[in-house]
């Protein structure tokens, strides 16, 4: 476990026989998914973490959305905001929380846990009315 849900992007951690460390994966462009099999390992009953800093320019009410499979804790500015533990498909913005997006930087992790076959995860950032919230990418 890395400490959650503190982050510290230089260190490495142990996994099995082997040292994991942080890399950079980019989600799609069109809901942020990213496939953890092809990007992080081939794996069964396993976890991984993500995370990322975004920059707002004023501060605004949003809902982060997620669709995990299989399951997933995520942390919103260091407050654990979901814990469920599910199994199934990834389904677009299944869950919903929300959120209050401070000016300035605000930080998003998750922890996907996989179970067996597709493990994926997607992440979108939406206002309340549905429309997704401009913001820069600022970590990692």
């Amino acid at each position: 476990m890395i400490g959650e849900p503190n982050v510290d992007l230089a260190a490495t951690y142990p996994s099995g026989d082997k040292q994991a460390a942080w890399k950079r994966v980019q989600g799609s462009a069109d809901i942020g998914k990213v496939d953890l099999l092809k990007e992080v390992a081939d794996c069964q009953a396993c976890l991984c973490y993500a995370y990322t800093e975004i920059e707002v320019s004023e501060e605004a009410d949003a809902v982060l959305c997620l669709g995990v499979d299989d399951g997933e804790k995520v942390w919103y500015n260091s407050s654990l905001v979901l814990d469920n533990f599910t199994q199934g498909a990834l389904v677009l913005d299944r869950d919903k929380i929300p959120v209050h997006l401070k000016k300035g930087i605000n930080t998003l992790l998750l922890k996907v846990y996989q179970n067996a076959m597709p493990w994926e995860f997607c992440v979108r950032i939406l206002s309340p009315e549905g429309v997704p919230v401009s913001f820069t990418q600022k970590k990692p």
